[in-house]
């Protein structure tokens, strides 16, 4: 309902309602300039800094902002970028953060081809809230996050997306055993994007080796895998060796 009042054409309509001193307007008889109500505005962005704020009410008062073209968004979007930079490099802490509105911020940024979210505490629900922007970037980078198979299921949605634009998908230390690596396999067989995937140190083990031999076996776009320290044995170095009998297009393995 707020949403459909912040919309300008609305607004316009309902030139008057939202003003900061109505009386002066509709005694003058002065037009409303069509900038966003500043009060509406004041007290969205003070919903956004309280710490009882569920996800969705976030997002909604996200969605409220943009509908009212508040100029502070694209601020917000770098705001956070910033933070989780910082983060990576062990500089802040971030509690409670919700990745539903860094997936909204994003998508008024298409120009973004990097995701980077190493080591950010990333689990399978967080990277499921931002499954709406994952295909959309070239280089997804979410090494060191507890995603596990969980995590695998929403990666797997993502690779199958027809608007799918992943090429790099690094995946390093993210918990994902041998059915993470099972799940991941599947979604990439019906993948025509990416070519460099490092899933190293995931204990995917030599189940998880014959899961990643079978995708080789029909995949033609994959030219670099990094698989070191993932508790592989000889037989499961033997799944690969024979999947690359009729694999002709890998490089790097």
């Amino acid at each position: 309902f707020v949403s459909g009042l912040l919309v300008p054409k609305t607004r316009f309509i309902l030139n008057g309602l939202f003003c900061d001193q109505p009386r002066s307007y509709l005694a003058s008889c002065v037009p409303l300039p069509h900038a966003p109500p500043t009060f509406v505005l004041q007290l969205l962005h003070s919903q956004l800094q309280s710490p009882s704020l569920s996800p969705e009410r976030h997002l909604n008062v996200c969605h409220c902002l943009y509908e009212a073209q508040d100029p502070e968004l694209p601020h917000r979007l770098q705001s956070w970028l910033k933070l989780l930079s910082q983060e990576g490099k062990g500089q802040c802490n971030l509690a409670n953060r919700d990745w539903s509105e860094l997936a909204f911020l994003m998508q008024l940024s298409p120009d973004l081809q990097t995701l980077s979210l190493d080591a950010q505490g990333l689990d399978a629900e967080g990277l499921r809230r931002l499954l709406p922007v994952l295909p959309l970037f070239s280089t997804l980078r979410l090494a060191q996050n507890p995603l596990g198979p969980e995590g695998a299921e929403v990666l797997s949605l993502a690779l199958q997306s027809p608007d799918c634009h992943i090429e790099r998908l690094w995946v390093v230390a993210t918990d994902l055993g041998c059915e993470g690596a099972r799940i991941l396999a599947e979604g990439l067989k019906r993948n025509h994007t990416v070519f460099d995937l490092r899933m190293a140190i995931n204990k995917i083990g030599d189940v998880g080796a014959a899961s990643l031999a079978e995708l080789l076996k029909t995949n033609h776009t994959l030219k670099d895998i990094r698989l070191r320290d993932n508790l592989m044995t000889d037989k499961g170095a033997e799944f690969l060796k024979a999947a690359l009998i009729e694999n002709t297009t890998l490089e790097y393995l």
